[in-house]
């Protein structure tokens, strides 16, 4: 196969990946009318950059938040195949489609802050004030801040979130 063979049908299987996901996303009813567009999307695009490298930025957060995986997978096969195809979103109908599911991406990117800010207030507070208790006992009398200071809550969260094992 040559390479103008190769890359050919490498354009025909992102195309057939975009027909596939463009046909499910219908199916789930996610399609944008372009006499319905709000600016609620368009509010969207002053977060995110329209274009593939805004695009795989966005992405690659969702992963690391893991809120990728809260997109259905249709949704999240279209995200990838336009980010192959575009340079630069420029259709009205297309930036209300991505539009909404960007719009769903950040949404449950938040909605995992809040999950933070929940643990934190349910597991690092009352670990904090433990920690603080014990080290007061061996006669640290600085380690009654411990049990207020947000930074160590944080830290203490995080590792609980990471799996450590050295909390008590």
């Amino acid at each position: 196969m040559s390479v103008r063979q190769i890359s050919r049908h490498a354009v025909f299987r992102v195309k057939d990946d975009l027909a596939m996901a463009t046909s499910s996303l219908r199916d789930d009813s996610v399609a944008v009318d372009t006499a319905r567009f709000s600016g609620d999307i368009l509010e969207v695009w002053r977060e995110v950059s329209p274009t593939r490298e805004g695009l795989t930025r966005l992405i690659l957060r969702a992963r690391r938040c893991n809120a990728w995986f809260k997109l259905k997978w249709s949704e999240r096969r279209y995200l990838e195949a336009v980010v192959r195809v575009v340079d630069r979103l420029r259709s009205p109908l297309l930036l209300g489609v991505v539009g909404r599911i960007v719009e769903k991406l950040l949404r449950a990117m938040r909605d995992r802050g809040r999950d933070i800010a929940q643990i934190m207030r349910t597991v690092g507070k009352p670990v904090a004030q433990r920690l603080s208790r014990i080290a007061q006992r061996w006669g640290d009398q600085s380690a009654a801040r411990w049990a207020e200071d947000e930074r160590f809550i944080r830290f203490l969260t995080i590792m609980y979130i990471n799996g450590a094992t050295i909390l008590p």
